[in-house]
């Protein structure tokens, strides 16, 4: 079974083909920094988007939907302009065993006055880059009137044919049973690819309430965070379950000092935090905050460990949000103590955060962590309304080995180092 390394954009939103290709590649830790409006929220979402598409079986190829994407948004929205209305999107897959490396590629034509929008070309590669497959959408309608489903399909060395090709999401569906064999065959491999479901935390988390219903409509977490409750409360009553209770109140209690604890009604639960040494409980909602918001980012990253939820990356916007720089380090180093561990599912930020950083570098260099399971991409605009992605490994002292701006991060000593210039002048006689 195949397992998405890498995703590629272009001509979306501010990334464009003029500066080449725009590749991520995904670890279990991928950390996305840049000064404001490069683009990091921006690539965040479309590789949610993609990821999203390959898991979905809806008729369009992309899933522009929320809670990514508002309702309204259309594929017209996130092209960038003056590209012809046409997207590109590159997924790299890759598997084990037996070892093998696929490129697969779209073309994406916006159709807006059909509402809707067609993959106008797909091809896929090998790891040596030879072409296995490609074919370019017949455009026209169907005797129905609905778009035409025929591709020019040439596969290998064959002559090309004209094929009904049907995509699900991004991915193709098996052709009817006139195709060629192979060509079958390798279609059905390509769809087995492993569950690539993307959840999308934003920065703009819920505003936690007083209690909660005991019985919930739905047991899952919203893109605000709403449906967070439900879960611990599930892994408090459930002795199976309460690993997961147990480490997002532990890492209160190492952090804050204070314990997270659950009050039964009857037909309601408050969540509270009992600071140490105190016989004082302190509903969720009197709390700051930074405590309320770090509730559902700490149930996110801990929840969809293991088999309980499909959940193959947990994508999330501004995880400090709210905090005090103090407490960045220990956010940091509670996503580093997940990878490696069984179950986990890769995690994604979009952060500014300088002391996140710094503890996942120390991380590495303690070698709590291998270097090779996080990189950094620097988001950096390029003057003309595009960006580019540039990549940042780590060694093995946790030293950047790429493209960090000098200087990216001094502006904490650039402002003290001004204030005690201007202190010492104000002293002298």
């Amino acid at each position: 079974m195949y397992i998405v390394n890498k995703v590629a954009l272009n001509n979306f939103k501010c990334f464009t083909t003029s500066v080449g290709p725009n590749d991520v590649e995904l670890r279990p830790l991928t950390l996305f920094y840049g000064y404001n409006n490069a683009g990091k929220s921006a690539f965040l979402r479309g590789i949610c988007m993609i990821l999203n598409s390959l898991a979905d079986e809806r008729t369009e190829p992309l899933a522009i939907a929320p809670p990514v994407f508002s309702p309204e948004m259309t594929l017209s929205d996130v092209i960038t302009q003056d590209k012809g209305g046409r997207l590109e999107v590159r997924v790299g897959l890759h598997q084990d065993a037996p070892p093998s490396t696929v490129d697969l590629n779209w073309r994406i034509v916006a159709l807006p006055d059909r509402g809707t929008h067609v993959v106008e070309h797909f091809d896929a590669t090998d790891e040596h880059g030879t072409r296995m497959l490609d074919a370019t959408w017949l455009a026209g309608e169907e005797n129905d009137g609905t778009l035409s489903r025929s591709y020019e399909v040439t596969f290998g060395h064959s002559t090309p044919i004209a094929i009904a090709f049907q995509f699900h999401g991004l991915l193709p569906t098996t052709p009817a049973p006139a195709a060629p064999e192979e060509l079958r065959r390798f279609l059905e491999g390509i769809r087995q690819v492993s569950p690539n479901t993307a959840f999308w935390l934003s920065s703009h988390r819920t505003h936690s309430r007083r209690s909660f219903p005991k019985q919930p409509s739905r047991l899952r977490m919203d893109a605000d965070g709403n449906g967070f409750e439900a879960i611990l409360f599930q892994s408090w009553r459930q002795p199976a379950k309460a690993r997961l209770f147990e480490s997002v109140s532990s890492w209160y209690e190492r952090n804050l000092g204070q314990k997270l604890t659950i009050v039964e009604h009857a037909r309601e639960f408050e969540l509270a935090f009992v600071p140490q040494g105190s016989a004082y409980r302190v509903n969720i909602c009197d709390v700051g905050q930074g405590l309320q918001e770090t509730l559902p980012l700490l149930t996110a990253i801990h929840a969809f460990r293991g088999d309980e939820f499909s959940i193959a990356q947990v994508a999330v916007e501004e995880p400090e949000s709210h905090l005090h720089p103090s407490l960045h380090g220990p956010l940091g180093r509670e996503f580093c103590s997940l990878l490696g561990q069984s179950g986990t599912p890769r995690v994604l930020l979009e952060t500014h955060s300088q002391n996140l950083l710094l503890s996942v570098q120390l991380e590495i260099a303690r070698n709590s962590i291998a270097p090779e399971d996080v990189l950094l991409y620097w988001f950096r605009p390029l003057g003309d309304g595009s960006s580019r992605a540039e990549r940042v490994e780590f060694d093995s002292l946790g030293q950047p080995t790429g493209s960090l701006p000098p200087g990216v991060f001094a502006d904490d000593v650039r402002l003290a180092r001004e204030l005690i210039l201007l202190q010492e002048a104000h002293l002298k006689p």
